[in-house]
């Protein structure tokens, strides 16, 4: 006569464990692979060289084809990002030739991206030249180094980053160094990919799910048509729908003109720049529910009879601040988007 045996907790676990690893591990094998690889040039060396991406964010392929459809895919994958975070990414010395009115080694098209003067070999005037300064870490525009963020570059390995504040120029971030590199024309896009390429067998690419660039959708403006106005009347409704707008008001502090400018969607957030005195500015993200509470704060501002903001002072610091619309009371989402980070203000 036999005794039943019965099983532990532990050897429950161990058992179950086992089955698991027995009936999966195909699928952890491709995550492995596909985590490995994200943010990377992919090159079948097995084939004929065909190129792949493989996106940072889904973790899946994507068909790099001919030139323009490279091109394409990077804007359509692209991340946006404003000129101040770009600049803490050194660049790589590739693809920053091309036509060069000052024969600095900086083409034309780099230099507008940049903002240094594609007339001048030596923009600050310092005696160095524009390209030797900032492969060296040195700012052309100015005096003293460059402030590169290891840190935040790091992040940014594999990443596809557009320009917001420009003319949605792109730049490529290699995880191999963190470095950025300028994709310019469709052609020297697809040749420097091709160039920062990894070769990858067919083998271990079939373990990568593919995605068409047509499925996903876009989530950065790739051309800048902007509707322009010397009037802001029409601004609550362009930031709600989240619509390409500038416009022209006059700060309530500096009685100055300044601009506000709604670029378009940034990973599914509302991207928007508004001056402000003494060349300090606010930018925002908004999700859709804030940048719609925060189109109709304006909308009731514009059209009340009166508004002000009262504030109380506490050792020199505001430690209170009221608003009001038509003598109500009410709240202000520009307050909470400041406090909670949404909205950030530079140049102060």
């Amino acid at each position: 006569m036999f005794m039943k045996k019965t099983l532990s907790y532990l050897e429950l676990f161990l058992l179950l464990l086992a089955v698991v690893l027995i009936l999966t591990p195909k699928l952890v094998l491709a995550q492995t692979v596909s985590d490995r690889l994200k943010g990377k040039i992919l090159l079948q060396v097995e084939s004929k060289g065909e190129a792949w991406y493989i996106s940072p964010s889904d973790g899946k392929k994507y068909s790099m084809g001919r030139p323009n459809d490279a091109f394409a895919l990077m804007r359509q994958l692209g991340v946006g990002i404003s000129n101040d975070n770009l600049k803490k990414i050194s660049i790589g010395n590739e693809n920053l030739s091309g036509q060069d009115s000052d024969a600095d080694g900086l083409s034309d098209m780099v230099e507008d991206s940049l903002g240094t003067d594609k007339n001048s070999k030596d923009t600050d005037g310092d005696g160095y030249e524009d390209k030797s300064e900032l492969l060296s870490g040195h700012n052309p525009q100015g005096t003293g180094k460059i402030l590169i963020d290891g840190v935040f570059s790091k992040k940014q390995g594999g990443k596809i980053l557009l320009q917001v504040e420009g003319k949605g120029e792109a730049w490529y971030v290699s995880p191999a160094d963190s470095k950025r590199y300028f994709l310019g024309r469709p052609v020297d896009a697809f040749n420097l990919m091709r160039k920062l390429g990894l070769g990858v067998s067919n083998g271990d690419l079939n373990k990568i799910s593919e995605q068409k660039a047509s499925d996903v959708a876009q989530s950065v403006v790739p051309e800048k048509v902007v509707a322009s106005s010397n009037s802001c009347d029409a601004f609550p409704d362009k930031l709600e729908s989240c619509s390409v707008f500038k416009c022209q008001f006059i700060h309530p502090l500096s009685s100055v003109s300044m601009k506000k400018e709604i670029t378009g969607l940034v990973n599914g957030k509302c991207h928007y720049i508004e001056e402000m005195p003494n060349n300090g500015r606010m930018e925002c993200n908004y999700e859709e529910s804030f940048r719609k509470a925060v189109a109709q704060y304006y909308r009731d501002v514009d059209t009340a009879s009166s508004s002000e903001t009262n504030l109380s002072w506490k050792y020199g610091e505001a430690s209170e601040i009221k608003y009001f619309v038509n003598g109500k009371e009410v709240v202000n989402p520009l307050q909470e988007a400041s406090d909670t980070g949404v909205c950030l203000i530079y140049g102060y």
